[in-house]
């Protein structure tokens, strides 16, 4: 089961989706507010018409509107639009309904009518009809500024079967896109018929997204305009006297994050309806905490000083209209231009070391740089980072100086850094980001360094990371396991979440208080211990309920289903685990993890040559996937088929030559089947690849020595001690050769 459960832990959290037919329905509705409840944005002007004038204007408002054939006149002028690899599309006005004709999901280039329009600028994207209530994003998108069309995938050229072709379900609206760029979402979708009955109260993000539903408030005000009471309904309405609160007003759609599968509420912490992403091993951000996918703003603030130091969104950005409150570098000086006292008092030219108005000068230039999203949207980074050349030559984090020039060199711009500012490698920022590599890395004192980290750090967010990367150690070191089960109750819901999530797969006598978390006081919490006590979860009590629902509703994309799977699995019902597999790899064929996860399943289930189909299959459609090729060559060992096998390692480490493992499997395969010399090439590069791995190393001095070539095996043995001194059991094989 430990191979099996590393797959589904591979997938995690990224959205919460089941398969629709074995969902239980006994959950009651999450939602806490009623059409009945919203009065619309246009209700609020005549007592807040500044507020109103300055949000008509902004993209929140016009985050998603019908297609207009005067404001989209030019969009639609009829044109040939070329993209991809030789693909044609065309957009025009045909019997006055605007038109793209483009490749589709069937596989044919045919007309699709678009009924609205989403985002402002820099583009617009257009969204088109589908079967089963869906509206789907086309990739193609439109520039005003350029008065041209382009392809949001850029040079990618996504095909009509995969999953992320804009005609399939990664760009579905009721999914993807429309809780965000509406008010009083409802996705509506109905599993057992994989369709959606999507409804909202108001196109576009109205006031009563951020503000909560106005109802209360309009008929108080109408019944008591001239009390002198306080109106009672205005400081929930407004989030007055709730500060702690506007950032997770905002973070709901500008953030990286999982939905948990109840409609949030305006003034509610955001872990009550969402699991947002922080940086771990899979890559999504920079060590630093610099975004690297697309992660939006929330997890990189709150990994900031900025955040630390008490700031909010509306710091910065007025609410209403979105917009800076200063421009320039004013906005920076505004807190970093007051004197001795502040933290830079000397932002010009002298700390820049730029000529004013020319590119580097700004403060953001340095401490925000931009990167670029879907080809043409420039989004800055909110983490403000320091420039630091030392991490980008020691681990790839890239800096402010580099992006720039580029042609100069890390090793330049280490140069500058130090003739204007010194040696600053100290800093505590510098150092979270090599705890954070160094975990990466698998290195011999991450454990030991994590754990310290995670009992200084004054950060939930940072303290948050350092518990996440403790997750791959926290089988085998019970002081990883006592750490995380004393983080457990930690006064922040994210750390608690990560926490329980790093504890999956530990047995549950190592984590004893973690069933308490079934009745935490934040809903994100308690549906992370219940995931994490999956099988053992009493699917009557409230944090198991709540789990079914977030499962029931990511039931309509394929990593939800595998999440699903994971349900039904540990449930006991493995025709149901297996059924919501099969439905996500033919959602998404193109995915090695979902391939692997039902080919274990089989495996674990004893049905040896139908995981070996299913492998088969998943190669011919990923032929590039070397981890698909390695499970089907461990399938064939299983089956007997060594000289299968060996062709499929000697296939997966062609295609992944750092394949480590596959080297490693490749060596003792080979070892079995008398083939010394090539067995002793293959240990050879796994330990060379990875030296410290005990595994490797053993593997390689047993060859040798069973090969009768001792001395090879103790000149290995002793490389292996090299990296591992403190290794028992290459100690104890040294010991033996002698």
């Amino acid at each position: 089961m430990t191979r099996l459960l590393c797959l589904f832990l591979l997938l995690g959290l990224v959205c919460c989706q089941p398969e629709p037919a074995e969902v239980e329905n006994d959950v009651a509705s999450a939602s806490r507010t009623t059409p009945a409840d919203f009065v619309g944005s246009d209700t609020c002007r005549p007592c807040h018409e500044r507020a109103w004038n300055a949000w008509i204007t902004s993209q929140h408002a016009q985050a998603e509107r019908p297609v207009d054939l005067e404001l989209d006149a030019a969009a639609f002028r009829d044109r040939v639009i070329e993209h991809g690899d030789a693909q044609e599309s065309r957009v025009r006005v045909e019997g006055g309904t605007p038109q793209i004709v483009t490749l589709s999901g069937d596989g044919k280039v045919r007309p699709r009518d678009a009924v609205r329009a989403i985002g402002v600028e820099p583009f617009r994207q257009y969204l088109v009809e589908a079967e089963g209530g869906r509206l789907q994003a086309v990739a193609l998108a439109y520039d005003p500024h350029r008065d041209d069309w382009f392809d949001v995938f850029g040079d990618e050229n996504r095909r009509p079967k995969e999953w992320g072709f804009w005609d399939n379900r990664a760009l579905t609206w009721n999914s993807m896109c429309a809780e965000c760029h509406n008010t009083n979402l409802e996705k509506g979708y109905l599993p057992y018929e994989d369709r959606y009955e999507t409804t909202f109260e108001e196109l576009g993000v109205g006031c009563e997204a951020c503000h909560g539903p106005g109802q209360a408030h309009v008929d108080w005000q109408r019944r008591y305009a001239d009390s002198e009471e306080p109106d009672p309904t205005r400081a929930d309405l407004l989030l007055m006297g709730r500060p702690d609160r506007w950032l997770d007003a905002c973070g709901r759609c500008h953030s990286r994050r999982g939905e948990l599968g109840t409609r949030f509420t305006p003034g509610e912490l955001l872990f009550e309806s969402y699991w947002p992403e922080l940086p771990g091993h899979e890559g999504l951000y920079y060590a630093d905490g610099q975004v690297l996918g697309e992660n939006y703003e929330y997890t990189s603030f709150r990994l900031s000083k900025m955040h630390e130091r008490g700031l909010q969104c509306v710091t910065c950005h007025e609410p209403h209209s979105g917009a800076l409150r200063e421009e320039g570098d004013q906005l920076c000086l505004s807190c970093h231009g007051k004197g001795p006292d502040a933290d830079s008092p000397f932002i010009d030219a002298a700390h820049s070391h730029h000529v004013p108005d020319t590119p580097g000068s700004r403060c953001v230039d340095c401490h925000m740089p931009e990167t670029v999203y879907m080809e043409r949207d420039p989004r800055r980074d909110h983490s403000f980072s320091i420039p630091d050349p030392w991490l980008t030559k020691e681990s790839g984090v890239p800096n402010a100086c580099g992006r720039c020039h580029e042609a100069e060199g890390v090793d330049w711009a280490i140069e500058r850094v130090s003739e204007w500012y010194g040696d600053v490698r100290e800093r505590e920022t510098q150092k979270r980001a090599r705890r954070v590599t160094r975990a990466r890395r698998g290195a011999d004192d991450s454990p030991g360094e994590l754990l310290s980290w995670s009992q200084s750090e004054p950060s939930a967010a940072w303290r948050g990371v350092s518990l996440k990367l403790m997750a791959p150690w926290a089988a085998a070191l019970p002081p990883i396991q006592a750490r995380l089960v004393q983080a457990l109750q930690d006064p922040d819901p994210w750390v608690r979440i990560e926490a329980a999530r790093a504890l999956d797969g530990i047995p549950q006598e190592s984590t004893r208080p973690l069933p308490r978390l079934l009745d935490d006081p934040v809903r994100g919490v308690r549906v992370a211990a219940a995931w994490v006590l999956r099988d053992s979860v009493d699917p009557s009590h409230r944090a198991a309920k709540e789990l079914i629902e977030s499962l029931r509703f990511g039931s309509d994309q394929p990593a939800g289903l595998h999440r699903l799977a994971g349900w039904q699995f540990a449930r006991g019902d493995d025709e149901a685990a297996l059924k919501s597999l099969r439905r996500a790899v033919r959602w998404d064929p193109y995915s090695p993890p979902l391939h692997q996860t039902l080919a274990e399943m089989l495996s674990v289930l004893g049905r040896a040559e139908q995981a070996r189909d299913a492998l088969e299959q998943a190669c011919e459609q990923n032929p590039r996937a070397a981890d698909l090729r390695f499970s089907l060559a461990l399938s064939r060992v299983e089956l007997g088929d060594s000289k299968g096998a060996e062709a499929d390692l000697e296939r997966a480490t062609t295609i992944d030559p750092s394949h480590a493992r596959a080297f490693y499997n490749l060596g003792l395969l080979r070892a079995q089947l008398g083939k010394t010399d090539a067995a002793i090439d293959a240990l050879s590069e796994a330990t060379r690849i990875e030296p410290r791995s005990s595994d490797f190393w053993l593997g390689l001095v047993t060859v040798c020595r069973d090969a009768g070539r001792l001395d090879q095996a103790r000149w290995s043995v002793d490389e292996g001690l090299r990296y591992l001194p403190g290794d028992p059991t290459l100690r104890s094989l040294k010991a033996s050769l002698k």
